[in-house]
Order: C-alpha cells, then sequence, then structure tokens
C-alpha cells in the first residue's frame, strides 16, 4: 500500500487515480521503483550521501570516521525504536 502513495505523490494525482489505473500499468510502475527507486528515500540517500562526502573531506583525521547511516534523517519515532533496540541488545550481550 506504502508503494501506491509513493506513485501518486510521484505522478502528482490521488491514490485514488492510482487505483483506477490498468493493474499491467502498476506492475510496470513497481518493476521499475523496484529498478529505480524514487522518493522520499532516495532524496534522503542523496542528501546524506553528499553530507558524508563533505563530512568525509573536511574530517579531522585523528577522529574516527563518519557512517553514512549519521547522515539520514530519521524520524524521532525511528531515533527512539533505534535507541531501544540498541539497549536491548547491549543488555542482552551482557547476559550471555
Amino acid at each position: 500500500m506504502e508503494f501506491v502513495y509513493t506513485l501518486a505523490l510521484a505522478l502528482g494525482c490521488s491514490v485514488r487515480q492510482i487505483y483506477d489505473l490498468p493493474a499491467e500499468e502498476v506492475l510496470g510502475w513497481q518493476a521499475y521503483y523496484q529498478a529505480n527507486p524514487f522518493g522520499s528515500w532516495r532524496d534522503n540517500f542523496h542528501s546524506a550521501t553528499i553530507a558524508h562526502i563533505l563530512a568525509m573531506a573536511n574530517r579531522n583525521p585523528k577522529r574516527p570516521a563518519p557512517d553514512i547511516k549519521d547522515f539520514f534523517y530519521r524520524d524521532k519515532t525511528s531515533r527512539e525504536r533505534d535507541r531501544d533496540t540498541a539497549t536491548i541488545l547491549f543488555f542482552d550481550s551482557k547476559a550471555k
């Protein structure tokens, strides 16, 4: 279902209009999306790549290199979920 919203946003039409498209056209768009992703995820990837390149070019060589993941936008819910998962994994590894 998320793909339908991504496609509607990319084509500048409503979700209802996407549902009215012939099935073979939607399947064609899905195949295209698998080969050439578009939308906010791709934009986030491009921005993170540029920021990572700039950070690497200007970093202090005595400090650890940043990871590209550090430059991806993540909303508050995602950050909290990642923090909770890291905490669980930390304590789980200590228990072994």
